[in-house]
């Protein structure tokens, strides 16, 4: 599934409304099958664009899916629900309208899907929760499910969930008890259930058990595809979205039934061409190539020892080994939760993980028993004058700032000699007002495990 951000919303796509024009060639590959849109774009975009939209689908046999809002909220500022993502004023009066509105327009809703009712009704404790029964959440969104089916009675429906953030002891229990009263009052089962993973957060454990119940409810697993939302540019975006995606495939064996590639951040600004690694449909070619299938970026860690200034490893048996020798992971380095504070940024150990990657070497200078790093080709002349030989190969980098990687600056120490590396801004601000010497970007890293 192709779900772009709303073109009703600032800093939307600028090409949206090109997807449905004649002899737009995104749709010819077989790979995409549906189509996400918001409530929202349905009941404010003009009739003739939807019209358009709904005839290119048509002819190009791509299912429409609407994401729709499936809880009462009050319509007072500080009442329950108010403000909270999922919640509406009249939710099935609204998804009627929706559905009566793609219908008038020639359109057809295949799907429903649910915005993370079981979440945002049951869980989330920010203002205006409303920690609702699950069967209550279950009777609204069932209330909403029909109200759709009035209009068009195959629909069918999903829902999406962060499910990283239910409660160990809970989560289990809770989903059953969800499954089970959402098709109790939505008169069908759960089609789809899109998993909305949090790839900051720890993933293998919860997502493992989550599609292992999934199979033995007979319900779709959906996987969301998406990049970082503070991004910055489209090309970090689309290069963390590649990385989620080697991140999923690296972990779980079991593949997707239904794949989402979708964004609701400013980035990217472009959906076409898929040709260009810096559009939203790229990810969907990247989706099906075999870089998806090579290891995703480790975290680069940062070692520290006296005397010896800074070692820098993705390797853990490397880290082990240097360990023993009195050298210590730098807990300095990195003052963001919720990664742990030696991560320098993350490193690719195949070269074939993304394309235009190059080895990023390390050098040792063993009179002084210190390690630098060098991509470019004048970083490693300078090493080489200084003394340092060729260590290793520390990793894979981007070589360019177009790549969508982070820079990763290259600052020495007078005093002892020492190289050190920096991404996270406040570092480098520290390095600097400490008297180190800024040389500059040496090369640029997955952003993934930026801090």
């Amino acid at each position: 599934m192709l779900a772009p951000q709303n073109p009703l919303a600032s800093g939307s796509p600028a090409d949206y409304w090109d997807l449905f024009q004649s002899g737009a060639v995104w749709s010819k590959a077989a790979k995409i099958n549906e189509f996400g849109v918001s409530a929202r774009l349905i009941t404010d975009s003009p009739d003739d664009k939807l019209r358009q939209a709904f005839q290119y689908l048509k002819a190009h046999n791509i299912k429409l899916r609407i994401g729709i809002l499936s809880l009462k909220g009050s319509n007072d500022p500080n009442g329950p629900g108010h403000g909270v993502e999922g919640f509406a004023a009249n939710p099935p009066g609204e998804a009627i309208l929706v559905a009566k509105r793609v219908k008038s327009l020639g359109g057809v809703v295949d799907f429903v899907d649910l915005d993370e009712p079981l979440w945002y009704g049951h869980y989330y404790s920010e203002k205006n929760a409303i920690h609702a029964p699950i069967a209550d959440l279950a009777r609204q969104a069932g209330a909403t499910i029909r109200a759709v089916r009035t209009i068009f009675p195959s629909a069918k429906y999903g829902e999406a969930e962060p499910v990283q953030g239910i409660p160990d002891a809970v989560w289990r229990s809770d989903m059953q008890e969800w499954f089970s009263a959402l098709q109790a009052a939505a008169g069908q089962p759960l089609s789809s259930f899109f998993i909305d993973i949090q790839w900051d957060l720890p993933m293998r454990q919860r997502i493992s058990g989550v599609i292992d119940l999934l199979a033995k409810s007979k319900i779709g697993c959906g996987i969301i595809f998406n990049g970082y939302g503070a991004a910055g540019s489209d090309a970090t975006w689309v290069r963390s979205g590649e990385e989620h995606i080697q991140v999923y495939n690296s972990l779980f064996a079991r593949s997707p039934i239904v794949v989402s590639i979708s964004s609701w951040n400013p980035n990217p600004t472009r959906i076409l061409p898929s040709s260009s690694s810096t559009a939203l449909a790229h990810l969907v070619d990247y989706h099906f190539s075999p870089a998806a299938t090579q290891p995703a970026p480790l975290p680069f860690r940062q070692m520290v020892k006296a005397g010896c200034g800074y070692f820098y490893s993705a390797d853990p048996a490397e880290i082990k080994a240097h360990e023993a020798k009195g050298w210590k992971l730098d807990t300095g380095v990195n003052p963001n939760p919720p990664y742990t504070n030696d991560i320098a940024g993350g490193i690719y150990r195949s070269r074939q993980s993304a394309i235009a990657l190059v080895p990023l070497y390390r050098f040792y200078l063993s009179s002084r028993h210190k390690y630098a790093y060098a991509a470019t080709a004048s970083g490693q002349s300078m090493l080489l004058t200084s003394g340092y030989t060729r260590d290793a190969v520390a990793g894979y980098v981007f070589p360019s700032e177009d790549s969508g990687g982070i820079p990763f600056h290259r600052f020495f120490d007078s005093p002892s000699g020492s190289y050190i590396y920096a991404t996270n801004p406040v570092v480098c601000a520290k390095l600097a007002k400490a008297g180190c010497l800024d040389q500059g970007v040496e090369c640029y890293l997955p952003p993934g495990w930026v801090p």
